[in-house]
């Protein structure tokens, strides 16, 4: 069973130094504009955090989910705050829809969707024929997903994904 915090899955680090804040999670000044084109009010700052968190991590997390010591740092640097209710309700809002589509176009990001699909499959197939380590696939579909531009899909659907494929290669090795 392949283990998310010994693979490349990009995740939140438990303490986050004041460097890292400053190199990934500092909004610039154009990120800060287009914030501001494609939201009103309190959602510039759910934006600025979805997009920020995005870019470190490869895909879209609850705003629950991100250490506060993220949301305060960006809040602090955009002068920018909202309660606590809003950030919740942000979650499930066609707000926070609309912001991951924009988010999306403006890193010019894909969607994981049916063509992510198939190039996971074909990497893992092929890797799958020389390495039985379900990490070592994982992490080789995380790099191509990357390499092409997706949006990563959870950890369990590339582990389930890689178990899947190297059962299937290794039932084709025994046939023959």
């Amino acid at each position: 069973m392949a283990n998310i915090y010994e693979s490349a899955y990009p995740k939140f680090k438990d303490n986050i130094s004041q460097k890292e804040l400053n190199e990934v999670y500092a909004p610039t000044i154009k990120e800060i504009n287009y914030a501001k084109q494609v939201s009103r009010g309190k959602t510039v700052l759910c934006f600025l955090i979805l997009l920020k968190t995005f870019q470190r991590l490869g895909y879209f997390v609850s705003i629950e989910k991100v250490p506060v010591i993220i949301i305060d740092f960006i809040s602090n640097i955009t002068k920018n705050t909202t309660s606590s209710n809003t950030l919740s309700n942000y979650n499930n809002s066609g707000t926070r829809l609309r912001h991951t589509q924009a988010i999306r176009e403006y890193l010019n990001v894909k969607k994981y969707d049916s063509k992510a699909r198939h190039l996971i499959v074909e990497v893992i197939a092929t890797a799958a024929k020389t390495k039985d380590e379900p990490l070592d696939l994982v992490n080789l579909a995380i790099e191509e997903l990357i390499r092409n531009y997706y949006e990563l899909p959870t950890f369990n659907t590339l582990e389930k994904a890689a178990k899947r494929i190297r059962l299937s290669i290794n039932r084709s090795f025994y046939k023959t």
